[in-house]
């Protein structure tokens, strides 16, 4: 399910998306209160994934619901690995 979120928010970029949307789309034959901490687990691991690429940004609205952002990075303002 994580992977369906995150493609989710990935159709929606800059979008908010209300948590009973992501309930209607993701768990359509379940009551929001259900799985009102799924959502919150799977939008929480997301966050940690995306930790490491500063571009991306998933913005919680406290009860509310949560907005992904991609924000253009200058490709030399990121760390080289060798």
């Amino acid at each position: 399910m994580e992977f369906d979120l995150l493609y989710l928010f990935l159709k929606s970029p800059d979008h908010f998306l209300t948590r009973e949307v992501i309930n209607q789309k993701l768990w359509p034959n379940e009551n929001l209160a259900d799985v009102d901490n799924r959502i919150n687990s799977h939008v929480n691991r997301i966050k940690n994934k995306l930790k490491d690429f500063p571009e991306y940004e998933i913005t919680t609205v406290r009860a509310l619901g949560y907005q992904f952002s991609y924000k253009d990075i200058n490709p030399a303002q990121l760390p080289i690995h060798s």
